[in-house]
Protein backbone atom coordinates (compact mmCIF):
# COMPACT_ATOMS: atom_id res chain seq x y z
CA UNK A 1 0.00 0.00 0.00
CA UNK A 2 1.48 3.36 -1.01
CA UNK A 3 1.42 6.31 1.33
CA UNK A 4 1.38 9.92 0.17
CA UNK A 5 3.23 12.50 2.23
CA UNK A 6 1.52 15.85 1.90
CA UNK A 7 3.62 17.54 4.59
CA UNK A 8 7.12 16.09 4.38
CA UNK A 9 8.67 18.40 7.00
CA UNK A 10 6.18 17.24 9.64
CA UNK A 11 6.07 13.61 8.48
CA UNK A 12 9.75 12.72 8.17
CA UNK A 13 13.06 13.00 9.97
CA UNK A 14 15.41 14.63 7.45
CA UNK A 15 19.09 14.82 8.40
CA UNK A 16 22.14 15.69 6.35
CA UNK A 17 24.67 12.89 6.83
CA UNK A 18 27.37 14.37 4.59
CA UNK A 19 27.54 18.06 3.72
CA UNK A 20 27.89 18.53 -0.05
CA UNK A 21 31.23 20.33 0.17
CA UNK A 22 32.65 17.94 2.78
CA UNK A 23 33.01 14.89 0.53
CA UNK A 24 36.38 13.66 -0.69
CA UNK A 25 37.89 15.97 -3.29
CA UNK A 26 41.53 14.91 -3.42
CA UNK A 27 42.49 11.98 -1.22
CA UNK A 28 43.88 8.49 -1.18
CA UNK A 29 41.66 5.44 -0.94
CA UNK A 30 40.03 4.90 2.44
CA UNK A 31 36.81 4.94 4.44
CA UNK A 32 35.00 7.99 5.79
CA UNK A 33 32.10 7.83 8.26
CA UNK A 34 29.34 10.41 8.47
CA UNK A 35 28.24 11.90 11.72
CA UNK A 36 26.16 9.56 13.87
CA UNK A 37 22.46 10.28 13.39
CA UNK A 38 20.05 9.75 16.29
CA UNK A 39 16.76 8.45 14.89
CA UNK A 40 14.86 8.39 18.20
CA UNK A 41 12.00 10.40 16.68
CA UNK A 42 11.72 8.18 13.62
CA UNK A 43 9.68 5.00 13.39
CA UNK A 44 11.59 1.74 13.40
CA UNK A 45 10.65 -1.06 11.01
CA UNK A 46 9.37 1.45 8.43
CA UNK A 47 11.25 2.16 5.23
CA UNK A 48 14.21 4.52 5.74
CA UNK A 49 16.07 6.14 2.85
CA UNK A 50 19.58 7.46 2.42
CA UNK A 51 19.72 9.64 -0.69
CA UNK A 52 23.17 10.09 -2.24
CA UNK A 53 23.41 13.10 -4.55
CA UNK A 54 26.41 13.15 -6.89
CA UNK A 55 28.02 16.30 -8.18
CA UNK A 56 31.10 16.19 -10.37
CA UNK A 57 33.01 12.90 -9.99
CA UNK A 58 36.27 12.79 -11.91
CA UNK A 59 37.91 9.59 -10.71
CA UNK A 60 37.80 6.85 -8.09
CA UNK A 61 34.92 4.63 -6.96
CA UNK A 62 32.76 5.71 -4.01
CA UNK A 63 30.89 2.85 -2.32
CA UNK A 64 28.18 3.95 0.11
CA UNK A 65 26.76 1.73 2.86
CA UNK A 66 24.73 2.27 6.05
CA UNK A 67 25.43 0.90 9.53
CA UNK A 68 23.01 0.93 12.47
CA UNK A 69 23.44 0.46 16.21
CA UNK A 70 21.60 0.86 19.51
CA UNK A 71 24.72 2.51 20.99
CA UNK A 72 25.31 6.26 20.51
CA UNK A 73 29.01 5.60 19.77
CA UNK A 74 28.06 3.01 17.11
CA UNK A 75 29.69 0.16 19.05
CA UNK A 76 28.31 -3.17 17.92
CA UNK A 77 27.13 -1.60 14.65
CA UNK A 78 25.83 -3.87 11.91
CA UNK A 79 25.12 -3.24 8.26
CA UNK A 80 21.57 -2.12 7.51
CA UNK A 81 20.59 -4.92 5.16
CA UNK A 82 16.87 -5.55 5.55
CA UNK A 83 15.03 -3.79 2.79
CA UNK A 84 14.04 -3.77 -0.85
CA UNK A 85 17.41 -2.57 -2.14
CA UNK A 86 19.56 -2.16 0.94
CA UNK A 87 23.23 -2.91 0.91
CA UNK A 88 25.50 -0.60 -1.00
CA UNK A 89 25.64 1.86 -3.88
CA UNK A 90 28.83 2.49 -5.86
CA UNK A 91 29.33 5.74 -7.80
CA UNK A 92 32.03 6.47 -10.39
CA UNK A 93 32.76 9.17 -12.96
CA UNK A 94 29.97 7.63 -15.09
CA UNK A 95 27.57 8.95 -12.41
CA UNK A 96 28.97 12.49 -12.45
CA UNK A 97 26.13 15.01 -12.01
CA UNK A 98 23.54 12.22 -11.99
CA UNK A 99 23.33 8.48 -11.41
CA UNK A 100 23.50 6.44 -14.59
CA UNK A 101 24.30 9.54 -16.61
CA UNK A 102 20.85 11.05 -15.93
CA UNK A 103 21.40 14.66 -14.85
CA UNK A 104 20.04 15.25 -11.36
CA UNK A 105 19.36 11.56 -10.63
CA UNK A 106 20.22 10.36 -7.11
CA UNK A 107 21.18 6.97 -5.72
CA UNK A 108 19.02 5.66 -2.86
CA UNK A 109 19.73 3.03 -0.22
CA UNK A 110 16.37 1.89 1.22
CA UNK A 111 16.20 -0.24 4.35
CA UNK A 112 13.96 -1.06 7.32
CA UNK A 113 15.74 0.57 10.24
CA UNK A 114 15.98 -1.76 13.24
CA UNK A 115 18.12 0.34 15.60
CA UNK A 116 18.21 3.88 16.98
CA UNK A 117 21.47 5.24 15.51
CA UNK A 118 22.68 5.17 11.93
CA UNK A 119 25.90 6.13 10.21
CA UNK A 120 26.54 6.46 6.49
CA UNK A 121 29.86 5.02 5.32
CA UNK A 122 31.74 6.10 2.16
CA UNK A 123 34.59 3.85 1.05
CA UNK A 124 36.87 5.18 -1.69
CA UNK A 125 38.77 2.80 -3.94
CA UNK A 126 40.83 3.17 -7.06
CA UNK A 127 43.40 5.92 -7.27
CA UNK A 128 41.52 9.20 -7.06
CA UNK A 129 43.62 12.25 -7.79
CA UNK A 130 40.83 14.82 -7.83
CA UNK A 131 37.96 12.72 -6.48
CA UNK A 132 34.30 13.59 -6.40
CA UNK A 133 31.68 15.89 -4.93
CA UNK A 134 28.70 14.18 -3.25
CA UNK A 135 26.28 14.49 -0.37
CA UNK A 136 24.09 12.05 1.56
CA UNK A 137 20.77 12.75 3.29
CA UNK A 138 18.72 10.52 5.62
CA UNK A 139 14.92 10.55 5.22
CA UNK A 140 12.93 8.45 7.71
CA UNK A 141 9.22 8.49 8.65
CA UNK A 142 8.51 10.07 12.03
CA UNK A 143 6.83 8.16 14.84
CA UNK A 144 3.11 8.63 14.47
CA UNK A 145 0.07 6.99 15.93
CA UNK A 146 -1.15 4.13 13.79
CA UNK A 147 2.15 3.64 11.91
CA UNK A 148 2.58 0.04 10.91
CA UNK A 149 5.51 -1.94 9.66
CA UNK A 150 5.86 -2.76 6.00
CA UNK A 151 8.89 -4.97 6.51
CA UNK A 152 8.73 -8.67 5.80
Amino acid sequence: MATTLFDLTNSALIKLAYKPAAIITATVAGTTNSKIIDCKDASTHLLTNVVITPGTITDGTYTWTVNESDASDMSGATAATSGPDSGSVALTSADSLGVGGVTGACAIIRFYRQKRYIQVINTVSGSPSTGGFMSATLIAPLNRQGATSSSP
